[in-house]
């Protein structure tokens, strides 16, 4: 896809980029992180992309999906203060509410805005690789749905099952996915993603007041002032009138603001160090806007306490999908699984879903698995 024509700056939207290059002694000097200072209060999608692509080292490109979406007029309301790579795409793939996925190749710096369920694939290898996985009829599917985001176009995979030989036509990441995922299922050590809460926010004790603006491309860089850090509105929100009781906004600090959001309607988290603004108060997995396939990790839990037999297994798996994260299990490459070998819960999900995850399973141990799952129920 050809690379966006270069932005130039105009009145409606102010772009200021700050790099630091630091030097080695002895050596030649490096360019450290990219910071961009960046704000669009309802500029087009497509001079947004060409102006994070010119300004911030690091190109931005709308697939093809939004392209035929017609999403290259969509209105981008979002005000980036000193912002990281990390931010910058949490923030714009929030604005236009799609999933941002690095390119494969190149320096890893390019970023491709999706909706598209496949990440974006590098140069195809079709390679053989041997496994233990045989005599089970069900072992294909269960890869095939968990290697799914990367069986695209002329991917393919097929598996031998009298021997256990599989045959994979994939791009370097999606050999290695499979490697991960054929490892698990033969040795299925315990091990889990470690997850932190966001650490990039502002200070929660900041005090913030009297923010005002006549409209959300008014408020947002308002916001992102007062704040320290960016904003970003999902397009739903942008296109509504403000609520009242936020503008001017009453006396509260930082820490508080997602409840004051919240009472006035507005969904509100921190993600990523980006303030993310919605209409609904969606889960905290569907705000991060990493794809869901790229940021997916396989956790491996032992159950055999909780289950001896596969019926248990999959009874614990069906109260869990219903009640744990329920909108993450329709995630491209997501996937929760009894190993039977094992009496194991394989967990197909980020750092976030697989900390879930566990607290259920320690509230099941605890109370018993019928009257766990009930209590998971519960408000």
């Amino acid at each position: 896809m050809r690379r966006p024509t270069p932005f130039r700056s105009a009145p409606a939207l102010l772009a200021v980029l700050a790099v630091a290059v630091a030097g080695l002694a002895g050596g030649p000097a490096q360019a450290a992180e990219t910071h961009l200072t960046f704000t669009a209060g309802g500029r087009e999608a497509s001079a947004t992309v060409a102006g994070l692509s010119e300004l911030g080292g690091q190109p931005f490109e709308l697939g093809v999906d939004l392209l035929l979406a017609g999403q290259t007029s969509r209105r981008v309301t979002l005000a980036l203060v000193d912002a990281p790579p990390a931010a910058c795409r949490q923030a714009f793939a929030h604005a236009l509410h799609c999933w941002w996925v690095v390119r494969p190749g190149g320096d890893g710096r390019g970023t491709l805005l999706t909706g598209l369920p496949h990440v974006p694939l590098g140069t195809l290898e079709v390679r053989s690789r041997s496994s233990s996985l045989r005599g089970d009829s069900t072992i294909e599917d269960v890869v095939r749905r968990l290697l799914g985001p990367w069986l695209d176009g002329a991917a393919g995979l097929a598996l031998e099952p009298s021997d256990g030989t599989w045959a994979a036509t994939l791009d370097r990441p999606g050999h290695a996915r499979l490697a991960e995922i054929l490892a698990a299922l033969e040795q299925p050590a315990p091990r889990i993603a470690p997850w932190l809460p966001d650490a990039d926010g502002p200070d929660p004790a900041r005090a913030l007041s009297g923010v005002r603006g006549n409209g959300w491309a008014d408020y947002a860089p308002a916001l992102a002032l007062a704040l320290g850090c960016s904003v970003s509105c999902d397009p739903a929100l942008a296109a509504r009138p403000l609520p009242e009781g936020i503008s001017p906004l009453p006396d509260t600090s930082a820490g508080a603001l997602p409840a004051r959001f919240a009472a006035a309607g507005v969904a509100a988290r921190f993600v990523h160090g980006v303030l993310c603004l919605g209409g609904d108060a969606a889960d905290e997995v569907l705000v991060e806007r990493e794809h869901p396939a790229q940021r997916r990790r396989l956790g491996l839990i032992p159950i055999d306490q909780l289950a001896s037999s596969r019926l248990e297994g999959e009874f614990i798996v069906g109260g869990l999908r219903a009640r744990v994260v329920p909108e993450w299990w329709a995630q491209p490459g997501a996937g929760l699984l009894y190993l039977e070998r094992t009496h194991t819960l394989l967990v197909a999900g980020d750092a976030l879903v697989q900390e879930r995850v566990l607290a259920a399973l320690a509230r099941l141990d605890r109370l018993g698995t019928a009257a766990g799952l009930r209590s998971l129920a519960e408000p």
